[in-house]
């Protein structure tokens, strides 16, 4: 009896150790791509998209306003906001974050301005288009400046 007990627990140890030793299972995600390729493709575009959606220009002609005039023009600049907050959470993701300190902070800040741009696209707010804008610039050159130096 006592030798049928000791077979089952080192059956049981057994067990949980080779439990143990199996690798994690991947993550649901692809990060295959990297931070250059996300910028270049996904927040480039897009904060571009945003940014020329709003504030003035003065040329020789006089100023024109770069504020969607249409409704698909709002939605446009809506969509590039919303991408542009979605892209702070792909930058985010193990794999790509560079750190966990001002990368986080700065991915978080630009998650949070860019959805405010969101709110201000859709509500078709001129004046809340260009400060989100330039807090959306601000953040993305104090980024750049540590992370990407001679960035322009």
């Amino acid at each position: 009896m006592k030798r049928l007990f000791g077979l089952l627990a080192v059956a049981v140890l057994a067990s949980a150790c080779s439990e143990q030793q199996k690798p994690p299972p991947p993550p649901p995600y692809n990060v295959d791509r990297s931070v250059k390729e996300i910028m270049a493709h996904v927040i480039d575009p897009a904060s571009g998209l945003f940014w020329r959606s709003s504030g003035t220009v003065v040329t020789a002609q006089g100023e024109q306003d770069l504020s969607p005039s249409t409704n698909e023009g709002w939605e446009a600049a809506e969509s590039a906001a919303i991408t542009t907050a979605e892209a702070g959470n792909l930058l985010m993701l193990p794999g790509r974050a560079l750190d966990n300190g001002e990368w986080i902070k700065w991915s978080r800040q630009l998650i949070e301005d860019a959805n405010a741009g969101a709110l201000a696209a859709e509500h078709h707010d001129k004046k809340a288009m260009f400060e989100t804008g330039a807090r959306i610039y601000e953040v993305c050159t104090a980024c750049h400046q540590k992370y990407m130096p001679g960035f322009k």
